[in-house]
């Protein structure tokens, strides 16, 4: 396809790579797509062009409108993720404890569920945008280092490798799906 030359005396391609925010645009040598901005009216390259259900709009203006949503603060995430850790490490606690494996699913998917309404709670119910990858950091940290802590309450001794324990580590798995799932949900 070639470009045709636009009202402004530039060509298409040349047009695209002017008003791209992307500096310098990705999508400059690109001459396949002539996708506008149903928003701006603004071409787009192929690597900033976002397919809404009413057409395609740009990365830009995606991410503004997604902004809208995303209310959390710094301290909402540390909430979430100290939540997150100490629920977590009491389940992983119980479920290094059993000796069935079955148990430890249903342990896991209960207390990842729990523990995501909770944190979605304390927060005052705002999401940022990584709050899911922040509760799941902390449910892991919590999940394997049940182990340890309980091998040092035991034994009175620090044993690092106590935390690779297989129901810790499916429990770990459960939780982290369970709350990535409610952490993600709709808004």
């Amino acid at each position: 396809m070639t470009d045709s030359s636009s009202a402004g005396g530039m060509t298409l391609g040349e047009e695209r790579a002017a008003g791209c925010p992307i500096k310098p645009c990705r999508g400059a040598d690109d001459n396949e797509t002539m996708l506008r901005s149903i928003r701006s009216d603004r071409l787009l390259c192929l690597y900033c062009a976002t397919r809404t259900p009413t057409g395609y709009i740009g990365r830009e203006e995606a991410r503004a409108t997604e902004n809208r949503f995303f209310k959390a603060t710094h301290t909402d995430y540390a909430v979430q993720f100290a939540v997150s850790l100490v629920g977590s490490g009491i389940a992983g606690a119980i479920a290094s404890l059993l000796g069935v494996l079955l148990f430890v699913f249903f342990i896991g998917a209960a207390a990842g569920g729990a523990i995501a309404t909770l944190a979605r709670r304390l927060s005052g119910r705002r999401l940022g945008r990584y709050s899911a990858e922040i509760s799941v950091a902390g449910a892991v940290v919590g999940a394997l280092g049940a182990p340890v802590a309980l091998t040092l309450l035991r034994t009175g001794q620090f044993i690092p490798q106590a935390a690779v324990n297989l129901n810790a580590l499916v429990c770990a798995a459960v939780i982290s799906v369970a709350m990535w799932a409610v952490m993600k949900g709709r808004i």
